[in-house]
């Protein structure tokens, strides 16, 4: 693969990788959660659809701790407007 095509393709996968983080970042905000966007950051938790398979616990462990805060960000995944 010449230099080119590998530079374009690492291109799309980080503007898609940014893109989801960009989601997440905007779903955490809409929620006033924002705050807790480095805990996501640092467990590699940068995909929708991890997040929607994450369990109470675990979001516990990211900072979700309260069952409003919980019910919110379920809410805002299934919303899915991003």
């Amino acid at each position: 693969m010449d230099l080119w095509r590998y530079s374009l393709l690492r291109w799309r996968h980080r503007s898609r990788v940014e893109t989801l983080w960009t989601k997440l970042k905007k779903i955490l905000q809409n929620i006033d959660l924002y705050y807790l966007t480095n805990n996501f950051s640092e467990a590699s938790v940068d995909n929708l659809n991890i997040c929607k398979s994450l369990s109470d616990a675990d979001l516990g462990k990211l900072g979700v701790v309260t069952i409003r805060d919980l019910i919110r960000f379920r809410e805002e995944l299934r919303r899915g407007n991003y």
